[in-house]
This record gives structure tokens, C-alpha cells and sequence, in this order.
């Protein structure tokens, strides 16, 4: 009995410092009307990663290999990749931790 709380620490331990982050994969797919319009479907998966650099590099890989071998939505067109609080990751090495930044930092705020 007294090895069962180690056991659950242990179990506790190991999940929690995975430093797995999850995020969402959403594929844009070219879709062709019978009347001749173009619309945009997407297809959703998760993407497990350490940090954004790692699951955009992996959000990459499984877009081109899902452009070059189309499956039943078609060939896609592009991709957005989100991290767990629902921010865009638009490339390797992109700091999200940043929550407001200035678009003109020299600009003195009106008082």
C-alpha cells in the first residue's frame, strides 16, 4: 500500500514534464463547385511538440507531404498552425510570448 502514492507521483512526474505542448494543424483545401465557384474547406489535426519552432517544422513537413500526395479533400493550398492559447504561429523562432507590443514605440501616449 505505502508504494502506491510513489507510484501515482511518479505517474504525475512523468506527465508533467514531458514538455509536449499541443497544437492545432488546420489544412486549407481548393474545392471546385459544380457551377464552376472555388471555395476553401479545411481539415483539423494536433501536432505534439516542445515548443513552436519544433511544430511548425513539423506542420511544414506534413503539409508537403500531404501536397505531394493529395488524399480525398484534394491537393492543399496552405496552412495555419496554433498553439494552445490559439495564437497563429507564423514561423520557426517566433517569439508568442510577446503580449502587446507598440507599432510606433517612439510615439508618446496622449495624457
Amino acid at each position: 500500500m505505502k508504494k502506491l502514492p510513489f507510484f501515482l507521483f511518479a505517474i504525475v512526474f512523468l506527465f508533467s514534464c514531458s514538455g509536449k505542448n499541443s497544437y492545432t494543424l488546420e489544412t486549407f483545401y481548393k474545392s471546385n463547385g459544380g457551377n464552376g465557384d472555388t471555395s476553401l474547406i479545411s481539415d483539423k489535426d494536433n501536432i505534439s511538440a516542445d515548443n513552436d519552432s519544433t511544430a511548425f517544422i513539423k506542420a511544414q513537413d506534413k503539409f508537403n507531404g500531404l501536397k505531394a500526395k493529395p488524399d480525398k479533400h484534394g491537393t492543399p493550398v496552405k496552412f495555419t498552425l496554433r498553439n494552445h492559447n490559439g495564437v497563429v504561429v507564423i514561423s520557426p523562432r517566433q517569439d508568442t510570448t510577446q503580449e502587446n507590443t507598440t507599432a510606433y514605440p517612439n510615439q508618446k501616449s496622449p495624457d
